[in-house]
Order: structure tokens, then C-alpha cells, then sequence
């Protein structure tokens, strides 16, 4: 049984992703029990005039900075760190079977 089946039998249902709202910081719980986190989350207008998703982060210069975000983009990085924990849980099991030597941007390498 892997980590989200395990989660899934727990109670039956679908464990789902939920987000709370705490202070200043949004979490957003994964079925794998992890949580993405995102810091002074406001929404403001953005370039357009419309609503956007801002949030403190690092831009590329590694300077902190309010952080523009939008609906879809939240969804991706949710999308990527679920990805992430099934990749994470697959090599736990690979592992019987092979040397796993290092992890590559969304697969791993074995000898």
C-alpha cells in the first residue's frame, strides 16, 4: 500500500487537499499529510485591474518580495508537489529492487 492509499483507508474516503488560512501564512495540506506553505497570502489588484494572489517569496534575484500569483499557477505547484510525494513513495519501493544513486528533476536514476 502506498502513502495515499494508506490515507485513503484511514477513514474510507478520499483524504482530499484542504487549505487554512493561519496569521500569516497559507497552508495547503496535501493527501501525503505535507503542506505547501504561502507567506502574508492577500488578494490585490494586479497589472490587468483585476484580482490576483499575492504573497511574500523571492524573486529571481533571491531578493524577498510580494510575489504576483494566480488560481492556476497555486493549482500547479499543488499539482507538482503531489507529483513530487508519489515520485518520493515509488522510489521507497524501487528501492527493494534497485540502487536508486540520485533523484533528476521529476524521475530517478538507478544503476
Amino acid at each position: 500500500m502506498n502513502l495515499y492509499s494508506e490515507a485513503a483507508a484511514k477513514d474510507g474516503n478520499d483524504p482530499g487537499i484542504s487549505a487554512v488560512n493561519r496569521r500569516t501564512m497559507l497552508f495547503i495540506s496535501l493527501p501525503s499529510g505535507r503542506k505547501l506553505a504561502y507567506v502574508k497570502p492577500r488578494i490585490e489588484e494586479n497589472q490587468f485591474g483585476g484580482e490576483s494572489i499575492t504573497y511574500c517569496g523571492t524573486d529571481a534575484q533571491k531578493h524577498w518580495t510580494r510575489v504576483e500569483s494566480y488560481g492556476p499557477k497555486i493549482v500547479e505547484n499543488i499539482i507538482q508537489a503531489v507529483c513530487r510525494d508519489l515520485l518520493a513513495d515509488a522510489m521507497k519501493s524501487l528501492r527493494r529492487q534497485f540502487a536508486i544513486l540520485m533523484q533528476q528533476y521529476k524521475k530517478g536514476l538507478r544503476t
